[in-house]
């Protein structure tokens, strides 16, 4: 074996142990491991495995990727000493296996020197490609992974690396060069995979980000809510004595009518918000009473209520909070352009599992993107759009399941979580 041929195994074999490594994470979790411990594991992995590769020594080979990549699991993965065993044996089974398919299909091209060295690379190209495609099928996130335009590129770059890698075997007259050029493709590739992981990693902290900045949003604005409320007593309180001695004088002289109409301008001059909603749950009901006393105010829209929960949270309140703010804050734009003010919100909780259904009417106007998805229609576009796609991921974390519909200029969103 030449020294080009040598090179070209080494550099190939970074996109296997790539791909193994991308792959076993689809079985076990990262533990996080400072970059001093990581990398030396990677790349004694890398080394030992391509110097038994170099030997040619098949079972020395499958040994030392075994050895190697259980020494990687044990230090850097999480999980029992099964699973472990499970995914490197997974991983290296289905080396094997599309090794077998690529060599069939090489065989029946001939069988020339330079046809190995792109069978070494068509076999890695495609177990990273398959083990992407896994990781966008079983994403429960779908924040933790690529747009569709993200596969379609690395499908491109998959399908164009073995395209060229053909033609550079069967034009190029140098062997020496058509290595070099392979090795270049073999790099080309691991660098696109790695970025594309990268944008897909950032991605997702972006969107965690801003569904925290809307969690606070909504602790801030429930707070601002028992703030209010407190101020509301203490100058209740602070009054009452005038207040409720005018009363007893219009109630002494049977002025009825001037009592009632000063209890209501006592009321209204205090700020005091109508009670929706009262099930004894705190979280839930200074949220759903702020929430809809603003949209009754601005829109002059009467809800619809049937709210049926524990006095206790059956769920965090951080993430109830996330489903019925976004959801009546979706509600309140769509009722403030339609015709006809419509609001019909119901919660119950059975046996374990929570029901919620947001009702609402809008101006019968719907816009999808190309998968079909729901867009906000609001002038900046950019930082907004999210609030559904937040109550999906709730949905998600629960194993629930969210569903979307709309018909006679009603929006209708029903969701079921398992609490």
């Amino acid at each position: 074996m030449g020294v080009a041929d040598i090179l070209f195994n080494m550099i190939c074999n970074i996109l296997s142990v790539y791909g193994t490594i991308r792959g076993m994470e689809l079985f076990l979790t990262s533990r996080h491991r400072k970059w001093q411990v990581s990398v030396p594991l990677y790349i004694g992995a890398w080394l030992v495995n391509s110097l038994c590769f170099v030997s040619t020594n098949i079972r020395l080979t499958n040994l030392s990727f075994f050895l190697c990549f259980m020494t990687i699991a044990a230090f850097l993965y999480e999980g029992g000493w099964k699973r472990k065993v499970l995914a490197v044996l997974a991983m290296m089974g289905t080396g094997i296996i599309l090794e077998d398919i690529v060599w069939v299909i090489i065989s029946m091209m001939g069988d020339p020197v330079e046809n190995v060295a792109l069978g070494c690379l068509c076999a890695g190209v495609l177990m990273l490609f398959l083990v992407v495609l896994i990781e966008k099928l079983l994403s429960l996130d779908r924040y933790a992974v690529l747009p569709f335009s993200g596969y379609v590129s690395i499908s491109i770059l998959s399908i164009g690396s073995v395209i060229l890698a053909e033609i550079i075997t069967e034009e190029v007259g140098s062997y020496e060069l058509a290595m070099t050029a392979l090795s270049i493709i073999c790099i080309v590739d691991i660098s696109t995979y790695h970025i594309y992981h990268k944008i897909a990693e950032n991605h997702k902290k972006d969107m965690q980000r801003a569904i925290l900045l809307q969690e606070n949003q909504m602790y801030a604005k429930q707070l601002e809510l028992l703030q209010q409320s407190g101020q509301y007593v203490r100058a209740l309180r602070h009054d009452m004595k005038n207040h409720m001695l005018l009363l007893g004088t219009y109630l002494g002289k049977a002025e009825y009518e001037k009592a009632r109409e000063y209890a209501e301008s006592l009321a209204e001059s205090h700020g005091m918000a109508q009670e929706y909603v009262g099930t004894g749950n705190l979280g839930v009901d200074s949220l759903l009473n702020y929430k809809l006393d603003l949209i009754c105010r601005q829109s002059g829209c009467i809800p619809h209520l049937s709210v049926e929960i524990p006095r206790e949270s059956v769920i965090p309140e951080v993430d109830l909070n996330v489903i019925l703010g976004n959801l009546l804050d979706n509600a309140a734009e769509g009722i403030a352009g339609a015709d006809e003010k419509y609001l019909e919100l119901q919660m119950r909780y059975d046996r374990n599992v929570l029901y919620i259904s947001v009702y609402n009417s809008f101006d019968g106007k719907v816009e999808l993107d190309k998968r079909g998805r729901l867009l906000t229609r609001k002038a900046g576009k950019e930082g907004h759009g999210i609030g559904l796609e937040s109550v999906g991921l709730v949905v998600k974390k629960y194993d629930g399941i969210l569903k979307t519909s709309h018909e006679n200029c009603i929006f209708k969103v029903d969701l079921m979580l398992y609490a």
